[in-house]
C-alpha cells in the first residue's frame, strides 16, 4: 500500500498560500461547532523517523483555538503505567465532550513492537467510535533518501544533534523491513471508523495541506451526521407473553435455593480461605482483576461486596 506511493509529491508556493488561509479558517470554524455539539476528537500521528510529525502538529494547532486542544507526544511506557493495562494510558489521555485530543504516537507503537495485536486497536477505536468519537489517524511517509538527508541536517547542527540518535540510524538501516511491517498495520487497521490517511511528507507545503484538507472533510462529516441524528425515542418495554416457555437467562433463575445457617457458615469461610490465597498469587503475578455487580434493588450486591472483601488483604485492594 504505502510502498507504491508517489512521496516526491510537491506544492507550489502560490497554490499553498492559495489553499492555507481557507482551510485554517473552515477548521476554526469548525472547532467551535463540535464544541457545541459535544463531540470528542482524538487526532494520531505516526510515521517513519524524521518524516516530520512535529512540524505538521504544530502547522495544524496553528489554525486552532489553543483553549480546546491539547497535545500528547507518547514515547516509553512509565513504572505506572508498566502496571496498568496497556490502554490505561490512553484511556486517561481521552478528551472530554468538545475537546480535541492529538498524539504524537500512539497505541500503534504497542501493534509495531508487538505489545497487543491490531485486533486489540481495532477493538479500542471501535469501542470510542460508537461513544461518539471522531477518530482521524495520519501516517506520515518519506523515501529513505530522504530520512538520510533530514538526519544529516539534524546532526550537522549543534542544537538539534541530540535528537539523531543510535535508534534512529539503526531503524534508517531497517527502513525497507520497519516500511512493510507498517503497511501491514495499516492495511489491518483501516476501518470505516476510523481510516488511516497516508501523507506523503517530502514537501512540507504539501502535506500540510493534505493534512488540513483529510482533516476538515472528517470533521464536517462528523457535525452533519451529529445534526441529522434523530432524537432517540424511548423504547416501550414489551411485556412477553404467557407462552410456557422461558427466554432470557434471568428466567431460568431459580430463587428458591437456599443453604442452612451451618452450610453457610462452613461454606463462606472455605471460600474466603481460598479466595484469600488466590488474591496473594494475582497480585505477585501482577495479574489485574475487575469485579462487576449488577442486579436488581435490594438484592444484596453490597452485603456479597461486604463478604467478599473480608477475605482480602485491604492493601493490594486498590
Amino acid at each position: 500500500m504505502i510502498e507504491q506511493m508517489d512521496v516526491e509529491k510537491y506544492m507550489e508556493k502560490d497554490e499553498y498560500r492559495k489553499q492555507i488561509d481557507e482551510l485554517e479558517i473552515r477548521i476554526g470554524t469548525l472547532q467551535r461547532e463540535l464544541k457545541e455539539l459535544n463531540i470528542p476528537v482524538m487526532i494520531v500521528f505516526e510515521g517513519v523517523d524524521a518524516s516530520g510529525k512535529g512540524t505538521m502538529i504544530n502547522r495544524m494547532i496553528s489554525s486552532m483555538d489553543p483553549r480546546g486542544f491539547q497535545v500528547f507526544t507518547l514515547n516509553d511506557h512509565n513504572e505506572e503505567e508498566q502496571m496498568r493495562p496497556y490502554f490505561w494510558r490512553f484511556m486517561t489521555k481521552t478528551p472530554e465532550r468538545g475537546r480535541i485530543h492529538i498524539y504524537d504516537q500512539s497505541w500503534y507503537q504497542g501493534v509495531f513492537h508487538k505489545e497487543i495485536n491490531v485486533e486489540d486497536a481495532n477493538h479500542f477505536e471501535g469501542m470510542l467510535s460508537k461513544d461518539g468519537y471522531l477518530i482521524v489517524k495520519f501516517f506520515l511517509i518519506i523515501s529513505k533518501e530522504e530520512q538520510k538527508r533530514r538526519l544529516k541536517k539534524l546532526e550537522k547542527k549543534k542544537e538539534t544533534r541530540w535528537r539523531v540518535t543510535k535508534k534512529d540510524k539503526k531503524h534508517h538501516k531497517e527502513f525497507k523491513s520497519r516500511l512493510k511491517k507498517y503497511d501491514e498495520i495499516l492495511i489491518h487497521s483501516d476501518t470505516d471508523y476510523a481510516p488511516w490517511t497516508v501523507v506523503e511528507s517530502t514537501d512540507k507545503r504539501y502535506a500540510t495541506c493534505k493534512i488540513l484538507f483529510t482533516l476538515l472533510e472528517r470533521m464536517e462529516r462528523a457535525v452533519r451526521e451529529n445534526k441529522e441524528k434523530e432524537p432517540v425515542k424511548e423504547k416501550e418495554a414489551v411485556k412477553e407473553k404467557n407462552t410456557g416457555f422461558s427466554s432470557g437467562v434471568l428466567n431460568r433463575v431459580d430463587l428458591s435455593l437456599e443453604l442452612s445457617r451451618e452450610e453457610y457458615e462452613a461454606q463462606k469461610k472455605e471460600y474466603q480461605k481460598r479466595l484469600y490465597r488466590l488474591q496473594s498469587q494475582m497480585y505477585r503475578e501482577r495479574v489485574p482483576v475487575v469485579l462487576a455487580f449488577e442486579g436488581w434493588d435490594a438484592g444484596g450486591k453490597g452485603g456479597a461486596i461486604k463478604r467478599l472483601t473480608q477475605a482480602m488483604d485491604p492493601r493490594v485492594k486498590q
